[in-house]
């Protein structure tokens, strides 16, 4: 994350333009939760032939719990490893469908939430927001990743409010880049 424009790193940019865009949105919505969101797949030909796949995902909510500096870091972060054989997309889906989950089990009253989703993922955000405008499952059937789509709308229905905000990947965002260590720390 080199020098930008003005003695900015790149990183600081990223950071900074991602950061203004999530401050409006929350300056119009009041969230209670936010995170970030990842995927991260590895591909490892073997000596013999043959390749061995890993996927996993990972979600930044920021420094959590009364702990300082790597504590803090570390309570914010969580994920966890997939079954190999599924793509990046389908990490991406996984790591929403895990937060989403996570903010209904923990508040006491999930329909006063409004929650703030970031994603490198366009694709995902589109599918996504395609699924929940149709208002009926029954086309997701024929539909890749119908069912995850399917049970991120179910998550969803039970929120207040939910905003999906593009970030764009590796670009030095420092959300993103959390949620990325997250999943890669979880491909092995």
């Amino acid at each position: 994350m080199g020098e930008g424009g003005e003695g900015a790193t790149t990183a600081r940019a990223g950071t900074g333009i991602a950061l203004a865009v999530a401050v409006d949105l929350h300056a119009r919505h009041h969230f209670t939760c936010a995170a970030a969101v990842d995927g991260s797949r590895k591909e490892e030909e073997l000596p013999g032939g043959g390749m061995r796949r890993e996927l996993a995902y990972g979600v930044w909510e920021g420094a959590q719990g009364t702990g300082w500096g790597s504590q803090a870091t570390a309570a914010g972060l969580s994920g966890a490893s997939l079954a190999p054989d599924g793509e990046i997309a389908d990490a991406e889906l996984a790591a929403i469908h895990a937060y989403l989950r996570r903010v209904v089990e923990r508040s006491a009253d999930p329909t006063c939430e409004r929650v703030l989703v970031m994603s490198d993922s366009l694709g995902c955000l589109d599918s996504l927001e395609a699924a929940w405008r149709a208002r009926d499952a029954r086309g997701l059937r024929t539909r890749d990743r119908g069912a995850m789509l399917e049970s991120c709308c179910v998550l969803r229905a039970q929120l207040q409010l939910v905003v999906f905000m593009y970030v764009s990947a590796h670009s030095g965002n420092a959300m993103n880049a959390m949620a990325d260590a997250a999943a890669k720390a979880h491909v092995r």
